[in-house]
């Protein structure tokens, strides 16, 4: 665990962090607001299927799956989401 907090801070002085750490809490903050507006309905993209972000808010907020998962691990989940569909998309090129 030290290891990761040693990681966790240099990650964080790194230049750019504070940028990327504010525009991913955006993503968050809005899929948040788009599940509040729902209401208890299923947020659904393009294709009829949940999102990737929507369905990690939901196991956050739902206790009952027995999985524990703050903000910041949401934030590290979607980045490295990203990143992997991005190389996907680029070694199918």
């Amino acid at each position: 665990m030290e290891k990761i907090g040693e990681l966790s801070s240099s990650f964080s002085s790194s230049p750019g962090f504070d940028e990327l750490d504010e525009f991913l809490e955006g993503v968050v903050q809005e899929r948040l607001d788009r599940l509040e507006m729902a209401t208890g309905s299923t947020i659904v993209d393009g294709h009829g299927k949940e999102s990737f972000d929507d369905i990690l808010l939901k196991i956050q907020k739902d206790d009952a799956t027995g999985i524990s998962i703050d903000r910041d691990s949401i934030k590290a989940l979607l980045l490295e989401y990203e990143y992997r569909s991005r190389e996907v998309m680029t070694s199918q090129v």
